[in-house]
């Protein structure tokens, strides 16, 4: 989970690897069970729409990733970091 946010910071920030890691595990401090809060309605939400043939996935999973990119703005925001 404290991971979660290195491939944000190599996009957003133009962070190596290494750097976009450490800073994104900079940034999970004090978020990590709203992460882990967001990971487990993700996997519910995406099971769910699983089970109509596969076809809720049309919407569950460009709904989590919008929700993840969603985190990721507040965390920077809260953090006092300029949202690129």
């Amino acid at each position: 989970l404290g991971l979660g946010f290195a491939p944000y910071l190599v996009i957003d920030r133009n962070l190596d690897a290494a750097q976009a890691m450490r800073a994104s595990w900079d940034l999970m401090l004090g978020h990590k069970f709203e992460a882990f809060l967001l990971a487990v309605a993700s996997i519910l939400l995406v099971a769910v729409s699983a089970i109509p043939l596969g076809l809720g996935l049309l919407l569950s999973i460009p709904m989590v990733s919008f929700a993840q990119g969603v985190f990721y703005n507040r965390v920077v925001s809260r953090k006092g970091l300029d949202v690129a």
